[in-house]
């Protein structure tokens, strides 16, 4: 299920970080994007991969949804916490699915 941004100004938009996939607080590069923005984007799916000072790992969409932002280039050094993709879910079931709530 995604996880829908409370605070967010755009209520059905899912924001994409590297949350707890690293084991220790600190900065990655983005060094590749699978997909473009206003892609459909399967849940699960690989996004992006990042680079830290120890290992290389890819980050996957935590739904199905149009990847309608990126916010994080290649090269760009982020943390951990930072946003780096917003993407609109798909519609769970029913004949709006393929289309953003």
């Amino acid at each position: 299920m995604c996880n829908i941004g409370k605070d967010s100004p755009f209520r059905d938009e899912v924001k994409v970080s590297l949350g707890q996939l690293a084991a220790e607080p600190g900065e990655a590069v983005v060094t590749s994007w699978y997909f473009s923005e206003g892609d459909s984007v399967p849940g699960g799916a690989d996004l992006l991969e990042v680079v830290t000072d120890k290992a290389s790992f890819d980050v996957a969409a935590p739904c199905a949804g149009r990847l309608t932002k990126i916010m994080a280039t290649i090269g760009t050094k982020i943390k951990h916490s930072d946003v780096v993709a917003i993407i609109c879910p798909f519609q769970e079931a029913g004949p709006d699915r393929g289309e953003c709530r």
